[in-house]
């Protein structure tokens, strides 16, 4: 429904509701999750410097977006076959690991996780930069011809 999202002015929620609910606040009225000093996440998704400096920023945010992106085209879990949360630890903030990237995966995608993971955060894109490659790279393959009829990636298993 279009009704179902409003300003708090239309809808009475006061301030910091905007969403279906009173019980919903707007993400401006969250505290950042990302934060110095604060180790919150499943560290098959987490950036290797959570696990060693500790230093925070969008960089850390932006390698997990990158994991996701290789799961949403695996439709695998990172790290499936560890059995300890150490172990991906080891494998990706000691050894430098990262999943492995399947062979039919276009090379643009490919490119995008090589940068979302590199290990030095200063060498990963923002996430402005991650956002507009993204939608670059949707919009290529809408124009790919394969794709003329069906939706992206759609031989993938999510």
């Amino acid at each position: 429904r279009t009704d179902a999202l409003q300003d708090s002015n239309r809808t009475g929620a006061g301030p910091g509701y905007t969403c279906l609910s009173k019980a919903w606040p707007t993400p401006k009225s969250l505290p950042p999750l990302t934060q110095t000093g604060l180790v919150v996440g499943t560290p098959a998704y987490m950036a290797p410097e959570l696990f060693s400096s500790g230093k925070v920023s969008e960089k850390c945010d932006v390698f997990s977006i990158g994991i996701l992106l290789w799961v949403c085209y695996t439709g695998e879990e990172p790290w499936a076959d560890f059995a300890f949360p150490m172990q991906v630890v080891m494998a990706v903030a000691v050894q430098h690991r990262r999943p492995d990237i399947p062979e039919d995966m276009p090379a643009p995608l490919v490119s995008l996780l090589h940068r979302c993971w590199k290990e030095e955060p200063h060498r990963r894109p923002s996430c402005a930069e991650l956002q507009k490659q993204a939608l670059l790279l949707i919009e290529e393959e809408r124009m790919n011809p394969r794709y003329s009829t069906a939706p992206v990636l759609s031989s993938h298993p999510l």
